[in-house]
């Protein structure tokens, strides 16, 4: 370990330097932000998704009314 003394825990377990454990929380951040990013990105999707039904939704409705079709008695 570079010449140097490192520690180990009673059950044999390299205990981390101080620059070791600030690299291991700067990971752990990453790794959140990264997880943050992508359930954002999955909710801005079915966002987009939910939008375009609506408006599918809308313009077959109206279609329905121009052909004096009402869309709340079907079904």
């Amino acid at each position: 370990f570079n010449e140097r003394l490192r520690f180990f825990t009673p059950e044999g377990e390299l205990v981390l330097t101080p620059e070791e454990e600030a690299d291991a929380e700067r990971q752990k951040v990453e790794l959140e932000r990264q997880r943050a990013d992508a359930e954002s990105q999955r909710a801005d999707a079915e966002s987009q998704r939910a939008d375009a039904e609506s408006q599918k939704n809308a313009i077959l409705r109206q279609k329905l009314l121009e052909l004096g079709v009402n869309p709340d008695e079907i079904g």
